[in-house]
């Protein structure tokens, strides 16, 4: 009996760790600056690579997705034409909850409000609309920073941005699907 109490409040402290790093992740401002060791890095496999944006495109290549990259507050579409929720296949969401354990997120689908939980990253891709101005980075060395995006340019899927964290980067050319805007 007293390794199954043991084993409860282990799996209860193991919970509210991850529900503690979620709240710490959601908020771009409370994140640890990029290249630093995570909570989340500290638990991962050697060798995992890093979680793609847009339409689960680490999974397409062979990549195992580590890092939930939908944040609180950014403006995502749902790509699912055939599978559950092809309902609301390539509408705009706001990304309203997290859940890193699962990898998936709550969004909250614009024009209507209705909530549709635990929605896979894998069927989330990035969305950068034309009168954007500031945008997270989702993926790569710089992955979340915050950003006043300059350029925005759809057909050669490239965006310029100015990153906020005062280092010396001055602008730079990131592909549009590794930004993702604010709501």
């Amino acid at each position: 009996a007293d390794g199954r109490v043991l084993a409860l409040e282990a799996a209860r402290a193991a919970e509210a760790s991850v529900a503690d790093e979620d709240v710490e992740l959601a908020n771009p401002l409370l994140r640890p600056p990029p290249g630093t060791a995570s909570k989340a890095k500290d638990r991962s496999s050697a060798g995992a690579v890093a979680g793609a944006p847009g339409m689960g495109f680490g999974a397409a290549f062979g990549e195992a997705e580590e890092v939930l990259w939908p944040s609180t507050g950014l403006r995502v579409r749902i790509v699912d034409a055939t599978g559950k929720l092809r309902k609301h296949h390539l509408k705009k969401c706001v990304v309203d909850r997290r859940n890193s354990a699962k990898k998936v997120v709550d969004v909250k689908i614009e024009g209507t409000g209705e909530v549709v939980c635990a929605v896979p990253q894998s069927l989330l891709e990035t969305v950068v609309s034309k009168g954007c101005i500031r945008v997270e980075v989702v993926r790569g060395p710089h992955r979340g920073c915050v950003a006043e995006l300059l350029v925005r340019n759809s057909k050669l899927n490239v965006a310029v941005i100015c990153l906020d964290d005062g280092g010396d980067f001055g602008d730079l050319e990131v592909p549009l699907d590794d930004v993702c805007e604010f709501a």
